[in-house]
C-alpha cells in the first residue's frame, strides 16, 4: 500500500483539445499522487516541449507526478468503472460537441448517458480497486456556456442566469436552441452533476431503506406478540446482539458513503494550443484562401467572449482543489452543487476581429 496520501484523479476525455491543457495543468501541480486519462482517442501530448538535441517531444520537465493512459468509452459503463476504481477526484471534461452533424440518439447517449455512467461510477460501491466503497470525493464537470446562453446572445451574464432551456429561462425571454441536441444534454448532464453534491452514495435510496427497515421491525415485533414466553424471552436476551450486528452494518455502510462534492465549469469559447474548433479551422481557412479572400459577414457589431484553455484548466484545478477541501470544509460546501463560467479577461469583441492577428500571422508566414 502506497504512503503517499495525495489524492489520484482521473481525466475522462484527457486526449482531447481541453484535456490535454488540464492533464498538463493538474500534473504541474504537487497536490497530486497520479494523473489518469480515459479517452476513445490516443493520447498525444500536443503541449509536450521538444527536446532540442534530438527534436522529439519529451513531458514537459515540470510535470510532478505519473501519467496513466487508459483507452475508453464513457457510454460504457464497464469503462468508466475501470478508469474511476482507486480515484479519489474525477474530471468529467469528455462530450460530444455537435450541432446538427451527429443524430440527436448520439448526442444524448454521450453527453447525458456517458455523465449518468460517471455519476453511477462514482457512487458506486464497487468503485474501489479494492471493491470496497467507492474513494471519489470530489467530481469537477465541464459544462458549457449554451447551457444558460440563447442563441440570441446576452451581456453582463453571470451563474444566477437560468437554464436556456427551463420553462423559466424561456418565460424571461432567453429561449434557446429549440433544436440543439448539444445544448439540451449538456443542460441535462450539469443538472444532474450538480444534484449528486454531497449525496455520498445513499442519496434518495436512505429513505426508502429506512421505510423497509421499520417494516420488518414492524413485522417483528407482531411476530414476538404471539410468541410463547419461552420464545419471547430468548429474542429479548438476543436484542442486544442484533443490536450491536445492525449497528456495525449501519456503520460499514456509513464508511463506504464517501462525501460526494460536485461542481460544473461552464467556459467560454476556448482557444488555444490543439484547438480544432476555433483557430484550428480559421487557420486553415487562411492558408487555404489567402488575405484578398478574408471576409467579415454581417456589420461586425456582434460580440463574442473567448477564453484561453490553459486559463479553464486553471479553473478546473482550483475547483477540484476547492473541493477535494484544500481551502477548508466551509469552501468546499460553498462551491458544491454549484456552477461556475471561466472566463480571463479576453477581450470581449467581434468574432472577426479577435481572429485577424493570428490570420496576419498566417499569411505572413505564407509570403515570406
Amino acid at each position: 500500500m502506497s504512503s503517499d496520501l495525495r489524492p489520484a484523479v482521473v481525466v475522462l476525455g484527457g486526449a482531447g483539445f481541453f484535456g490535454v491543457h488540464l492533464v498538463h495543468e493538474l500534473r504541474r501541480s504537487e497536490r497530486y499522487r497520479l494523473v489518469r486519462v480515459l479517452d476513445l482517442q490516443r493520447f498525444s501530448d500536443f503541449l509536450a516541449e521538444p527536446d532540442a538535441e534530438t527534436g522529439s517531444s519529451a513531458p514537459a520537465a515540470c510535470c510532478c507526478c505519473p501519467l496513466e493512459v487508459m483507452q475508453g468509452d464513457i457510454t460504457v459503463a464497464a469503462d468508466v468503472q475501470r478508469a474511476v476504481a482507486g480515484m479519489d477526484a474525477v474530471v468529467h471534461a469528455a462530450s460530444l460537441v455537435d450541432f446538427g452533424n451527429v443524430s440527436a440518439a448520439k448526442v444524448f447517449a454521450v453527453n447525458e448517458g456517458g455523465t449518468a455512467n460517471v455519476l453511477a461510477a462514482c457512487l458506486s460501491s464497487g468503485g474501489s480497486s479494492s471493491g470496497g466503497g467507492s474513494t471519489v470525493r470530489a467530481l469537477v464537470y465541464t459544462s458549457s456556456l449554451d447551457v444558460v446562453v440563447p442563441a440570441a446572445g446576452c451581456f453582463g451574464a453571470d451563474e444566477s442566469l437560468p437554464y436556456a432551456l427551463d420553462r423559466e429561462g424561456m418565460e424571461r425571454g432567453y429561449a434557446a436552441y429549440p433544436d440543439s441536441c448539444y445544448a439540451a444534454s449538456k443542460t441535462a448532464a450539469e443538472k444532474m452533476v450538480l444534484a449528486a453534491d454531497d449525496s455520498g452514495g445513499g442519496g434518495g435510496g436512505g429513505g426508502g431503506g429506512g421505510g423497509r427497515g421499520r417494516s420488518a421491525e414492524g413485522a417483528g415485533a407482531g411476530a414476538a406478540a404471539v410468541a410463547p414466553a419461552a420464545a419471547a424471552a430468548a429474542a429479548a436476551a438476543a436484542a442486544p446482539q442484533v443490536l450491536l450486528q445492525r449497528g456495525q452494518q449501519q456503520q460499514q455502510q456509513q464508511q463506504q458513503r464517501r462525501r460526494l462534492r460536485t461542481c460544473a465549469v461552464r467556459p467560454l469559447g476556448m482557444y488555444g494550443e490543439g484547438d480544432p474548433y476555433h483557430l484550428g479551422k480559421n487557420m486553415a481557412v487562411a492558408r487555404d484562401l489567402g488575405a484578398a479572400h478574408l471576409v467579415c459577414l454581417g456589420s461586425g457589431a456582434a460580440q463574442f467572449e473567448h477564453v484561453y484553455a490553459g486559463n479553464v484548466a486553471h479553473a478546473h484545478a482550483c475547483a477540484l482543489h476547492t473541493l477535494l477541501g484544500g481551502r477548508g470544509a466551509a469552501a468546499a460546501a460553498a462551491a458544491g452543487g454549484q456552477a461556475f463560467f471561466a472566463t480571463d479577461g479576453t477581450e470581449v469583441c467581434n468574432f472577426f476581429d479577435f481572429f485577424v492577428p493570428y490570420w496576419r500571422c498566417v499569411i505572413r508566414s505564407l509570403l515570406t
